[in-house]
């Protein structure tokens, strides 16, 4: 069954100050078996959408079997049409799932699992790897692991070549931590497995590729007289031979685990999880490793609540920071959305929570940052619909730790929705889970976009400033004015022709006259040019909106009386326009021009 697009239901908790727009939002219930579908993983290309996880069919099979379900893949275009669907059972005809999904350069789709069923009278598992062409034709698939233990491949990474590097266990000892690299035609160029040395159930989570193309994997490991530690691996990407391994126990001798890895420029990496640390319960917790294996820092994360916290995603943003997100449990907010920021040193550079608006329990599930380095969080919030009821919730901050929008999916009525997974690319914004509203749950997939970016930073990163007078890259604002700040140029509501509420928000100015303008391009290909003490970042057919008189260096277009942004600049039809605010600053400072600029903004208005 393939639901109605339902878009009405996708809601902004804050409307306000929303910068993303809704662009489909679509239920899909496996080969039209009214069984539960679950979706673990989504990829985007910022073309089309990837959408995998497990299937279940209507009979178990031979008893006492768990219910068996198949490995099934949607492919969306950019509209929200359903372009392909590919159902894989696997060879033992059981359960059959697919926990990682990538897309590569060409377009082709791989998606990493797990196919498991009966072999004998012993239920056992193995590793699947599925390739399909950007058309969804499948390509070649893999199936492997040791034939009497428990194989699943619970991780996924694409080389700069094309190769492919998969996480996970393999059955040998009762289960050892395993990382495998494939070619782009389903070859295995090497494999490299080891036990945690007590011939317990070891697991890898997560891979990682490092700068110089090392490969990295974590996990956890069964010790034995400790319990589960911290796992993290280096090997030589080219051969698959272990440069080390380091055990880490969380400083309990209790369960420990890490779910994800992120690699820095310099080679060191960060893993994050979990640690039981009496009283407090499971602490969200981090370890960093220099490349030669040295533990260089860890932190743990405590909710005022002592129960079970931990981070769910990793990565680095483009200013050396490690990002971690989770869940801390609050005392009175129950789970609420949790993210870290730290330094290199280690050192806390800004954390937030967020608790829902309906309170109750927020659950974090993914992680994944844009391109200027602003956090996204999916999972599931609760609803307006009382007890049982759960959204798919995403959230986000920008680099500096402000709150930026929320945006909730209510899907078709009250009921369990939540976000599993999350993916980014460009101004696209994709988040997939399940939606259960009483009857078996349907994938749920949501395509969001950004539809006001900031461009043209006056930080060096584009064409350089008129005097060198360069603004710290975390500004996000434009060239240093006589203040010793870049000025910045935001936007708060929704561009849409229909129902316009675009507020564009000028900050961080002298106190002076603004002219907010728009332009139909972006000068330099986005870069700008040097114009005055600052950079010209909106060319084109350009058209003055309105001067404004900064108060405590900020202020906006339109205010109260003014037509709205798109009535004044004459923007009938859907479309990109460019904005940014030209300031007089008359003060001795940099050129014989007395003004600057902010940096620029990329709005694309919807109908």
């Amino acid at each position: 069954m393939q639901r109605a697009l339902v878009a009405l239901a996708f809601l902004c908790a804050t409307p306000a100050t929303a910068q993303v727009r809704l662009v489909w939002a679509q239920s899909h219930d496996g080969a039209g078996l009214n069984q539960q579908d679950l979706a673990y993983a989504v990829a985007t290309d910022g073309a089309r959408v990837i959408v995998a996880g497990r299937s279940y069919n209507t009979t178990s099979g031979f008893p006492p079997p768990p219910p068996s379900s198949d490995l099934e893949v949607v492919g969306y275009a950019a509209d929200g049409s359903v372009a392909w669907v590919r159902r894989h059972d696997g060879p033992l005809s059981g359960d059959d799932v697919g926990y990682e999904a990538r897309i590569d350069a060409l377009g082709r789709v791989y998606v990493a699992g797990q196919s498991a069923g009966y072999s004998g009278s012993s239920y056992v598992s193995q590793r699947a790897l599925l390739a399909f062409d950007a058309a969804g034709a499948p390509l070649w698939s893999r199936h492997d692991g040791d034939p009497a233990g428990p194989n699943t491949a619970r991780a996924l990474e694409v080389a700069a070549n094309g190769d492919l590097i998969v996480g996970g266990t393999d059955g040998a000892n009762g289960g050892d931590l395993s990382i495998q690299r494939f070619d782009a035609s389903g070859a295995l160029l090497w494999s490299w497995s080891a036990d945690g040395g007590t011939g317990g159930y070891d697991f890898l989570y997560a891979v990682a590729i490092g700068p110089g193309g090392d490969v990295w994997g974590a996990g956890y490991v069964e010790t034995g007289t400790r319990g589960k530690d911290f796992a993290l691996v280096r090997l030589d990407g080219a051969t698959g031979a272990e440069a080390w391994l380091r055990v880490l126990d969380g400083g309990a001798n209790l369960d420990d685990s890490a779910f994800r890895v992120a690699v820095g420029a310099d080679g060191s990496a960060v893993a994050a999880g979990y640690a039981t640390r009496p009283p407090n319960g499971q602490d969200a917790f981090l370890a960093r490793w220099d490349a030669a294996g040295a533990l260089q820092w860890t932190r743990a994360y405590d909710g005022s609540a002592h129960q079970n916290d931990a981070v769910r995603g990793l990565a680095f943003d483009p200013f050396g920071r490690a990002v971690a997100a989770g869940t801390l449990v609050g005392a009175g907010t129950g789970q609420d959305f949790a993210v870290w920021v730290l330094e290199p040193s280690g050192a806390l550079a800004w954390s937030a929570t967020w608790n829902g608006p309906f309170g109750g329990d927020d659950f974090a599930r993914g992680l994944v940052l844009d391109d200027l380095g602003g956090v996204i969080l999916a999972g599931s919030s609760p609803g307006a619909g009382g007890a049982g009821d759960l959204d798919l919730t995403l959230a986000a901050w920008d680099a500096r730790g402000v709150l930026h929008w929320t945006q909730r999916d209510a899907g078709t009525g009250s009921g369990n929705q939540r976000a599993l997974a999350v993916a980014a690319s460009g101004a696209w914004i994709a988040a997939a889970g399940y939606a259960d509203t009483g009857a078996p749950s349907d994938y749920r997939t949501v395509l969001v976009e950004r539809a006001a970016t900031p461009f043209c930073f006056g930080d060096g990163s584009g064409t350089a400033c008129p005097c060198g007078n360069a603004s710290p890259p975390l500004d996000q604002a434009g060239c240093l004015h006589s203040l010793g700040s870049g000025a910045r140029l935001a936007a708060a509501g929704t561009p849409s022709l229909a129902t316009d509420t675009l507020v564009l928000q000028g900050g961080g100015m002298p106190n002076s006259s603004a002219l907010y303008f728009q332009g139909t391009s972006q000068l330099g290909a986005g870069a700008g040019a040097a114009f005055g003490d600052g950079l010209r970042c909106a060319g084109g057919t350009i058209l003055r909106l309105s001067t404004r008189s900064n108060a405590a260096g900020a202020s906006s277009f339109p205010g109260p009386g003014d037509p709205s942004v798109s009535v004044r600049g004459l923007v009938a039809a859907p479309g990109s326009r460019t904005y940014q605010v030209w300031y007089r600053n008359a003060a001795a400072f940099c050129t014989s021009a007395t003004f600057n600029l902010t940096n620029g903004l990329l709005v694309a208005w919807s109908a």
